[in-house]
Formats: C-alpha cells, structure tokens, sequence
C-alpha cells in the first residue's frame, strides 16, 4: 500500500465529514491512559499490527563536521501484510547524501511495549527514556550505517494527548527526546568517521493511511544555545474543513519555557517559491514558515527561512516506495502528487524580551495532495 490513500479522494467526493482535534481534554488523556507528563512506555510499542495500522521511530542528528543523519525504524501496512523496513540517509561532511532503505522480515524484528526497543534484524533504535543506542549495520546494508548513542538532554514531550483524532481514526505522536547529545560512527563512502552533535527522537503511529486524515504538515526544530525548540502545523482533510493543529514547544534543560498548541499558536507561511528539485513540477512551497506562540505572558516565536535541499521524495514514483504500477496509474488519474520535502533552514528564534538569536535548524513539509 502506498503511503496515502486513494480512499480519502473517494470520501471527499462524497462529502463526509467528521471531526479532526488534537485530543487536550482531561477525558482524553484518561482515554488513553494517560498522565501529563510523557512516561517511559510511551515510546515502547504501541500499534497491534491490525490492517492498516502503521508505526516508526525515528531520529534525526546534525553533526560538528557538518554532516546529518537521518533514520526511520518502521512498520507498515502494505497489500495484505505489514512491511518492516530501516530508512537511512546520511548527508556527509562534503554535501554529498547517500541513502538506503532495507526490508526485513516480520520474523526478524522484535518491539518491546514497556519502553522503546525497535529490533529489526542487525539494526536497532532503543532506550529506556535517558539513553538510546541507534544501530543500522553497514554490513547488512552495502555499507551504509551507523552506531550512535543518543542521550536526553530535556524532558520529553507530548502536546497534551499527542493524539489527532479524524473522524473514527487516529495519528498520534511523542516526542521522546526533544534534544539529546549524540555520539558515535558514520558509515557511509567506504569509511567509517567519528561523530559528536546534537540529536533528535520521536514516535508516530496510527490505524490508517495518513491523509485518510490529513492533508498534511510542516514540522521544524532548531537548537539554539540551551534552547531546543520544536514547532509544527498538522492540517486535517479538506472533508473535514482543512483545520489545523499547530504546536511549539521551547524547552531547556531546566524545564519546559513554552508548550503551546491550537488557538496560543499562530503560523504564518509566506514568500512562495517553486519546489527546489526539478522533478517535482507541480509544488510550490511557502520559504518563510514562522511559528508564534503565547503561554501566559510569555511570547515566542520562531522562524524558518528554507535553504539548502537535503531530501525530496516523490510518495507516488520513487522507488523506495515500492508502488506498483496500476498503483502509480490511478494516483496519476486521480490527480496526486503526494511528496515529501526537507531542507535545512536559517532560523530566527526570540523569546519574551530577548533579543532574536539565529541558527540553523531542519523544516520540513509533507504534502498528500
């Protein structure tokens, strides 16, 4: 099954409706059983590998030298089974990117509930909520990998529920480490290099294809002094009126400054321009995406100004995808171009009074449509 579905083309057209929320009630955290502060099972598994469901970890890391790292350790519905695959990519110090996704066998991986622990094969992202060790073997892959060990920094996050509710289904989120110090090797180009930077964790999972609910999002972070900040804007489906559900969170490690969500955050996009990989024909995209948010009397607001291209993936064609033909036909009659897109991005941050500080940081924007 490809990573949208055809099925909610369909649903618009018959014009049904439903509700689409960030679930913030005290009714839903009970609902899902949970306490305001994130716990350590939360990032242990949390799907039943029902039909349609889906779920990843996942990391990112921007190094001293330069270089970036990038991994998802994922399971998902496809046809009439679940796929279990390891998506990599490294960016190395000298600009060049290299990229690998390898399946495994559903026999082969292994994921624990009481706490994170994604086994799949040789790889491996686990942690007890403190520390993760993330592995991706070169020798399985043609010599692409990595072994890093990532240590949290901040407490982790959840905006209230973290659960996005879509008419009967749901995508959910926790951000297990918000900002960590992260350590290690790189593989990539015939050689292995020591690396040390700042990195990133979070877990996703849901019980149908994505943009059966949303339309789609654009997420960002940014590390700026002891400050990690982290924002994004999830929207719903036009059948349920294209609402969105904005987030930021400014966190420290002496605790959380600002977690703000719905009506406190307010997100502007502006300075269109067209999508910077040529293959992509139909996208433009917003260059200035800028987050504001208000807790209290406190003010904060970010702002990404998009660079450099790291990532382009066309959801429908892209061989890594692995859509078959008659798949690629009826997404092409239907009119979607579904795609997903990251860049490194200069970035504004100011707080309160503070004067505005810059650094660069990652955005990235998904698109279902």
């Amino acid at each position: 099954m490809l990573p949208f579905s055809l099925a909610s083309k369909l649903l618009d057209g018959l014009g049904l409706t439903g509700g689409y929320r960030l679930g913030s009630t005290q009714a839903d955290l009970n609902h899902e059983g949970l306490r305001p502060a994130v716990q350590v099972w939360e990032d242990g598994r949390r799907t039943s590998w029902r039909r349609d469901e889906f779920e990843w970890w996942y990391f990112d890391a921007h190094f001293e030298d330069g270089s970036m790292a990038v991994g998802t350790y994922a399971l998902t519905w496809k046809e009439n089974d679940f796929v279990f695959m390891v998506r990599m990519g490294i960016t190395g110090a000298d600009g060049t990117t290299h990229k690998k996704v390898v399946e495994l066998r559903k026999d082969e991986c292994h994921f624990l509930r009481g706490e994170c622990s994604a086994v799949m094969g040789p790889h491996r992202l686990e942690g007890d909520g403190t520390r993760y060790r993330i592995v991706a073997d070169p020798a399985a892959t043609g010599g692409l990998g990595w072994d890093l060990t990532l240590e949290r920094r901040v407490a982790p996050y959840r905006p209230a529920s973290g659960v996005i509710y879509g008419g009967q289904h749901y995508f959910a989120w926790v951000n297990a480490v918000p900002d960590g110090a992260i350590s290690g090797t790189l593989t990539y180009g015939g050689r292995t290099v020591h690396v040390r930077g700042t990195g990133y964790h979070d877990h996703n999972w849901g019980d149908t294809a994505m943009n059966q609910t949303m339309s789609g999002w654009v997420w960002g972070r940014v590390k700026v002094g002891d400050y990690a900040v982290v924002a994004a804007n999830v929207v719903g489906q036009p059948r349920f009126g294209d609402p969105p559900v904005p987030l930021m969170l400014v966190t420290h490690p002496d605790g959380v400054v600002v977690d703000a969500f719905g009506g406190d955050v307010t997100v502007e996009q502006r300075d269109v321009y067209r999508h910077p990989d040529p293959q992509n024909r139909e996208d433009d995209l917003p260059r200035t995406v800028r987050f504001t948010a208000r807790e209290g009397n406190l003010t904060a607001s970010l702002e990404f100004r998009a660079g450099k291209l790291v990532e382009s993936l066309d959801l429908v064609h892209a061989k890594e995808v692995g859509a078959h033909p008659w798949q690629m036909a009826l997404a092409d009659v239907a009119g979607l171009t579904p795609w997903y897109t990251r860049v490194l991005a200069e970035c504004t941050f100011t707080l309160g009074n503070e004067a505005p500080v810059t650094a660069t940081g990652t955005l990235e924007y998904m698109d279902f449509s």
